[in-house]
């Protein structure tokens, strides 16, 4: 079986690593897996763009044109004869599998060229797609298979297309578990001692990710127990605004540690932390630094927004509450008071993560939607 994954969305940084992910463990399973996608920076500190991993990975590759500033039909037509031309150089394809809108419009257009390819889109997003008019003339018209990222989108995303039941199927994004089970490097951050209760949030810092909620009930908390560290990993562009200068100002220095964009010791920043901490899906709707804190075996505190309530299950593997200032420093005290607790939930965070959402389920999954369609 032949698939072409299109990955082209230059609007959004989606998740680039899932898609390779999957590429790779496609591969191993025996599928002649190509990417095509555009020349993108790299989105880490290696240096080390998609196409380079996709190379190293051993993954045919079709790079993409970057786009001009503002997208128009002189830019799309190059980019579909330019697919068409790769396609036909490699025979034909069995399935195009695409992980955005702009893909799926690429998709529709080679179709009428390739009449028995077979169009497969993942909506990564973590949200039901919009009702837009060109979401639904493409699920109308140029769809075999849907995929969500889990029951309750594939059940909207279902009802809001009218889309047959065989069509959709819910495929959790996997993460690679193996890396948690290696050896983690004993490190220490600033104003980090033994006996602190260390709260974790990995995430861009961004406006829409209510720091300002989690600054006020760190207020809060420590006035009770100043011995809880909240650790934030990540830069944005307002990092300053949103978190440096409110820190300062709250006097929150010694109990909020910044510390910045993590890459070679980033496994062990999670080993620091005693549980974590969500309110806001980021941009790869999946969740990802969520599922690794879980596979890590941190209890985690998450808003009921987006998928994260389906992630985390409410007094099973963490609390799920609505993110008031007041409801998210009554839950960071709970953990924090009570060690058995976080014990427990840490088991059933390991547990859950090996059984819903390992790379390994996610290609088992896709295969045989693969195969159905």
């Amino acid at each position: 079986m032949k698939i072409l994954h299109l990955y082209s969305d230059w609007k959004w940084t989606g998740p680039s690593e899932p898609v390779l992910n999957l590429c790779s463990g496609l591969k191993k399973q025996g599928l002649e897996i190509h990417l095509a996608c555009l020349e993108s920076k790299s989105a880490d500190n290696s240096g080390r763009t998609l196409p380079d991993k996709a190379k190293d990975a051993g993954i045919p590759l079709l790079t993409l044109a970057t786009p001009p500033k503002y997208l128009s039909i002189f830019y799309l037509k190059p980019h579909i004869n330019t697919l068409a031309k790769y396609i036909e150089a490699n025979h034909n394809f069995d399935i195009i599998h695409c992980h955005s809108a702009l893909d799926h419009y690429y998709a529709s257009k080679l179709k009428k060229i390739f009449p028995s390819v077979k169009i497969i889109r993942t909506n990564h997003k973590g949200y039901p797609l919009k009702l837009s008019w060109t979401n639904k003339s493409l699920m109308a018209n140029a769809l075999d298979g849907y995929i969500s990222l889990s029951d309750k989108l594939a059940q909207t995303d279902q009802n809001n297309f009218s889309l047959a039941p065989e069509k959709i199927t819910a495929i959790p994004s996997g993460i690679d578990t193996s890396i948690f089970t290696s050896k983690i490097q004993p490190m220490s951050l600033p104003n980090i001692n033994p006996n602190d209760i260390v709260i974790g949030i990995v995430a861009r810092v961004q406006r829409h990710r209510r720091f300002h909620i989690i600054l006020e009930a760190m207020q809060s908390v420590i006035k009770e127990m100043p011995n809880v560290k909240l650790v934030i990993v990540g830069r944005g562009t307002h990092y300053n605004e949103l978190v440096t200068e409110p820190v300062k100002r709250m006097g929150l220095g010694n109990n909020v540690i910044q510390a910045g964009y993590r890459t070679g010791d980033y496994l062990d920043i999670l080993n620091i932390f005693d549980l974590g901490l969500f309110l806001v899906p980021g941009s790869d709707g999946s969740c990802r630094a969520a599922l690794e804190l879980m596979a890590s075996g941190k209890p985690l505190i998450v808003a009921n927004r987006g998928i994260l309530p389906e992630i985390v299950y409410n007094d099973q593997n963490g609390l799920v509450i609505d993110d008031t200032a007041d409801n998210l420093a009554q839950a960071i005290l709970k953990l924090a008071r009570d060690k058995s607790l976080r014990e427990r939930f840490s088991v059933s965070a390991r547990q859950k993560i090996a059984r819903q959402f390992t790379l390994e389920r996610t290609v088992k999954l896709t295969q045989e939607m693969y195969i159905k369609t």
